[in-house]
């Protein structure tokens, strides 16, 4: 999988149905969706492979504050 995201900005509506599907779709189906379709979007900050930035939420310590950060529903500086 690709480290930093190839796509266009919109490139997603263009892959999204017009209309909700009537029937549920099974979990596998949607699993497949997400991999075609979401993650080509993503990037992976914390892959060893991505040296732009350095992992700041890999510490059990820096893990905790931003659980805690996001249970008081706040950016924590």
């Amino acid at each position: 999988r690709r480290v930093m995201s190839n796509v266009e900005p919109g490139y997603l509506r263009k892959k999204l149905p017009d209309t909700a599907p009537e029937s549920p779709e099974s979990f596998d189906d949607i699993l497949k969706d997400v991999d075609e379709s979401i993650m080509p979007g993503v990037t992976h900050w914390q892959s060893p492979h991505f040296h732009a930035y350095y992992p700041a939420n890999i510490s059990y310590p820096s893990m905790l504050a931003d659980m805690l950060s996001k249970a008081i529903g706040c950016i924590g500086f």
